[in-house]
């Protein structure tokens, strides 16, 4: 066969087997009651784990055609830019290089980006002031999740802590509501948050992107996450976001609703889904937390200080993450 179609072959092998099931934990589907401890995470086995309570630009342009009559430059034409497409050819003082970009993606929505890997992700602020680090203006897409799944990323060059981890498609069995076999992407959803996701596959898809999970401290609770939350006041946020009480039943979609917001931009930090946080550095057994409360927490407990720690594996259809990077 020619050179195109075994590399078309070759691709379409590798997205397969990165569909394969992974060992991991479900969570259980919240139980009622207006406060209290976070719900029970399902292990491999079927018992009970911790407890919790219930989503650019295109690439560089080329250079400038350079301006005749000056002297020194090469009719070569400028250079490319890192990223960017080269500058068209000069006359006898060359045009200049073109504009450095990220990557090469299609048109991306309003809220996102172009990351390095040439895929559309969740566009990034800074949350507050007086902080190093900016973050993801929306929980991660379905859409911008299967994009990356789409280029066949290897399960190789994760922590040690998920060495079990053999691919990042979301789980894709019916126990705890997660997505069916064979139900992956899941049509008409692109715009919700990506769920049934466990801490390696969100650290993966973060690393993969060029940003990486948002930092905290298992023993202290701090860091970036909640840096970011509490910039919400917590009280609109209670009546407004996507918590059980608004009886909405399920995850909606990214941004949805403007109110939910910080006022630098952040969307869905209370309810909607528990986010994945990096907190594992001083974790004493492999745990993570999560954080924010989701579409089937009670007001009570969804805050920006209610959390939830869990092993790395747990997973459910009120589970996704969003993304932090140093500036």
């Amino acid at each position: 066969m020619n050179a195109r179609l075994f590399i078309l072959v070759l691709t379409a092998t590798a997205f397969l087997e990165a569909c394969g099931g992974g060992d991991k934990f479900t969570a259980s589907q919240p139980a009622g009651g207006s406060a209290g401890a976070p719900e029970a995470g399902m292990d491999a086995a079927g018992g009970a784990g911790g407890s919790l309570p219930e989503a650019g630009q295109t690439g560089g342009a080329g250079g400038s055609s350079g301006a005749s009559g000056g002297s020194g430059g090469s009719p070569a034409g400028g250079s490319s830019g890192t990223g960017g497409s080269a500058g068209s050819a000069g006359t006898s003082t060359g045009g200049s290089g073109g504009t450095p970009d990220a990557g090469n993606c299609p048109p991306c929505g309003l809220l996102e980006e172009c990351s390095p890997a040439g895929i559309c992700v969740a566009r990034m602020v800074v949350p507050r002031t007086q902080v190093s680090f900016v973050i993801d203006q929306t929980e991660v897409s379905n859409a911008q999740y299967a994009a990356w799944l789409a280029l066949a990323p290897s399960a190789t060059g994760q922590p040690a802590a998920c060495d079990w981890n053999t691919d990042f498609t979301p789980a894709t069995n019916t126990y705890g509501g997660c997505y069916g076999p064979g139900i992956w992407p899941p049509t008409g959803k692109e715009s919700k948050p990506v769920v049934c996701v466990d801490w390696c596959d969100a650290q993966a898809y973060c690393k993969a992107v060029g940003k990486r999970l948002c930092q905290g401290s298992y023993l202290t609770g701090g860091g970036e996450w909640l840096s970011s939350c509490t910039a919400i006041d917590e009280t609109l946020a209670a009546s407004t976001c996507n918590l059980k009480e608004q009886l909405v039943g399920q995850p909606w979609d990214v941004a949805n609703n403007p109110t939910c917001s910080s006022p630098t931009g952040v969307y869905d930090m209370v309810g909607n889904v528990w986010e994945w946080e990096d907190d594992t550095s001083d974790s004493p057994k492999n745990d993570a937390r999560l954080r924010g409360g989701a579409y089937d927490t009670y007001k009570d407990n969804g805050e920006c200080f209610q959390d939830w720690k869990a092993a790395m594996k747990t997973y459910g259809t009120n589970i996704g993450f969003r993304c932090c990077r140093d500036f």
